[in-house]
């Protein structure tokens, strides 16, 4: 999965919490995705964190691939010929 995980702090939305007057406010896990133009911001619950990181993880090491093989491919692309050799 393209996407960046990180951690955001935010308020709880109870009024008796010292977050709502100015108070620590409270740490999460958010994902953001940019799809089609529009990014979307999701909250990764603690027993999601594993997977998501997973996915943005293994999303990161295929672009890698991508761009090693595109790399190989255009080398093959500018290598002189085989019959031009001669």
């Amino acid at each position: 999965m393209r996407g960046k995980v990180f951690e955001r702090e935010r308020k709880c939305g109870r009024a008796s919490c010292p977050c709502a007057r100015g108070g620590p406010r409270h740490p999460g896990l958010q994902l953001t995705v940019n799809l089609k133009g529009r990014t979307r911001t999701r909250y990764v619950r603690q027993g999601e964190r594993t997977a998501v990181e997973a996915k943005v993880a293994a999303y990161r090491r295929l672009w890698a691939l991508v761009e090693e093989l595109t790399e190989v491919n255009l080398a093959l692309l500018n290598a002189v010929p085989l019959e031009a050799k001669e």
